[in-house]
């Protein structure tokens, strides 16, 4: 399997830091990879698949080790765990707004 083919989508959320960290912004990022700054902001906000090919430019344009990408701080497994409970209360509280209007 070439590396155009493996989905590595748990790296995403490091591609912003890595790009921020060697001063870089995203249309420097795109022209490194031959992509657009387009491209770079849907991998960063983690809204479409990342590929090892890809991962692979990335690592080197910032000089940051392939392992380092999939290294996960608490900060980042918090923010998205209270985001999920986020989305949870507010569903449930939609579906609770919405019971308590049909019955009246």
């Amino acid at each position: 399997m070439s590396n155009e083919n493996i989905l590595v989508n748990e790296a995403r959320f490091k591609i912003k830091e890595a790009r921020i960290s060697t001063g870089m912004n995203q249309a420097d990022l795109g022209q490194y990879l031959s992509r657009s700054r387009t491209w770079i902001i849907f991998r960063e906000r983690e809204e479409k698949d990342l590929f090892l090919a890809d991962l692979l430019k990335i690592s080197q344009a910032t000089a940051k080790p392939l392992a380092w990408f999939f290294q996960r701080d608490s900060e980042h497994l918090w923010e998205n765990r209270c985001k999920k409970l986020m989305q949870e209360l507010e569903f449930l509280i939609e579906k609770h707004y919405h019971d308590g209007n049909s019955k009246k």
